[in-house]
């Protein structure tokens, strides 16, 4: 436990996230990938360099997507079932243009807004921006999360998504 604590400090994690059911799941699952290394190489020391080897680009590519996966799916379950307001808007930033969906729970001091989804928008048109809003409003009412408010500019490629 102290190894745990330790690298709970570097890595600025709370003590009430360090002694969580999903970090005691973690550890044990560290240690059992330890107990399967020594199985399969009871006959050899084991060297950190053979066995840690930084991965290629696409499992990096890939874990990355996974945990970002996991962390929408978690952040989620604070809106479920909530009336919440939705937040769109389109622009460029840094030569990006996109349309970017926000989520807020009005008067929230716990939850902030989370950004759901940000769309690359090649056109700035109307049509793809409907699209867009479509899909993100089913959704969010298919996971039941209640919107309470729609929050768009005046610009007619945002509000003809209501027409």
């Amino acid at each position: 436990m102290r190894e745990v604590a330790l690298i709970s400090s570097q890595l600025n994690i709370s003590a009430k996230k360090a002694s969580s059911i999903q970090m005691e799941n973690f550890v044990r699952q560290i240690l059992k990938v330890g107990i399967q290394l020594k199985s399969d190489f009871s006959h050899n020391s084991l060297n950190t360099k053979d066995v840690f080897q930084m991965p290629n680009v696409n499992i990096l590519n890939d874990y990355i997507k996974l945990t970002a996966e996991a962390t929408v799916k978690n952040l989620l379950l604070f809106f479920k079932e909530k009336f919440i307001s939705l937040e769109m808007d389109s622009g460029t930033v840094n030569k990006l243009t996109a349309i970017h969906f926000v989520l807020t729970i009005p008067d929230s001091v716990v939850v902030k807004p989370f950004l759901y989804d940000l769309v690359k928008n090649i056109n700035f048109d109307s049509l793809r921006y409907s699209n867009d809003a479509h899909r993100i409003l089913n959704e969010l009412l298919d996971q039941k999360i209640y919107i309470c408010a729609i929050i768009v500019d005046n610009l007619r490629s945002q509000t003809n998504f209501f027409e």
